[in-house]
């Protein structure tokens, strides 16, 4: 659990809330992000990420594995945290079937006053 403590997890905030914050830190460039709770699908997570000025996001999946969770975005490629498939991705481009992105940057964090504002329903 790791991810609870790295400066791009953000809990479970909304999809709004998590693509405006990706939207105001769009002076960063293509690939700053962040991880954050799925509401949809609980249990797994959304990586929102910046490409093109537009916040997108992508699924990622957990289930157990041999009786281990494991984390994935696709099934043949599985990690074992939560911060293993984040550095995966700062590393290695996260391929679309648009365009092809390196997560660069954590979205930095809103000031208090705004907090408010991005609460999940």
């Amino acid at each position: 659990m790791a991810h609870l403590h790295s400066n791009w997890f953000y809990g479970d905030i909304s999809p709004q809330a998590a693509d405006q914050l990706i939207y105001k830190s769009r002076q960063l460039g293509n690939g700053t992000f962040l991880v954050r709770e799925s509401l949809t699908h609980p249990g797994d997570y959304a990586l929102v990420y910046l490409y093109d000025e537009r916040a997108h996001r992508a699924l990622i999946r957990t289930e157990r594995h041999y009786g281990v969770n494991v984390f994935y975005m696709t099934r043949s490629q599985l990690f074992n945290s939560l911060t293993e498939i984040v550095e995966h991705y700062r590393k290695t481009p996260l391929k679309t079937p648009h365009f092809d992105v390196l997560l660069t940057r954590p979205c930095p964090p809103v000031d208090g006053d705004a907090v408010g504002d991005f609460s999940s329903e």
